[in-house]
């Protein structure tokens, strides 16, 4: 989280997100309750959060960006109006846009946070059942492909 470096934001079973000193032992400094289950969670804009969830009774699949608090301020994209979006897994935030996997879709999307627009489908055939998705400063992407046990590099 931007104002405090060593605070991570994690996702567990259950309707909260939590708050995780890891400076030195992990310790949960606190939590929020949420209105959906969420599985991923990355840092957003101006101290938000971007975070994703599956298709459920509160909702079709989709990728939300919420205060720490836990409040929905607006839905960037969901399987309404992405309709390829099936389960959002795991997310990251690079350059403006978030890159989401999808396990069922078997794809990584590039979605611009601002407009919801997918820039790019990245699909590949060792990319089966893509989880953990990140990115580096040169804007490599990294994508953990957990039925090929294997690690996908993207190269700008």
């Amino acid at each position: 989280l931007h104002d405090r470096p060593s605070h991570v934001a994690v996702t567990a079973w259950g309707k909260r997100l939590y708050f995780v000193d890891v400076s030195n032992t992990p310790t949960v400094v606190s939590h929020v309750p949420t209105s959906r289950q969420y599985w991923g969670v990355a840092s957003g804009p101006e101290d938000t959060l971007v975070v994703s969830s599956e298709k459920d009774s509160e909702g079709p699949a989709s990728v939300d960006v919420i205060r720490r608090t836990g409040v929905v301020l607006r839905t960037v994209t969901d399987s309404n109006t992405l309709t390829d979006l099936k389960y959002p897994w795991h997310l990251c935030v690079s350059d403006g846009d978030v890159l989401v996997s999808d396990l069922d879709a078997n794809t990584v999307f590039r979605v611009k946070l601002d407009t919801g627009e997918v820039v790019h489908r990245l699909q590949h055939e060792d990319m089966r059942g893509p989880t953990q998705v990140a990115t580096d400063t040169s804007g490599n992407c990294y994508i953990a492909s957990v039925d090929r046990q294997c690690v996908l590099v993207v190269t700008p």
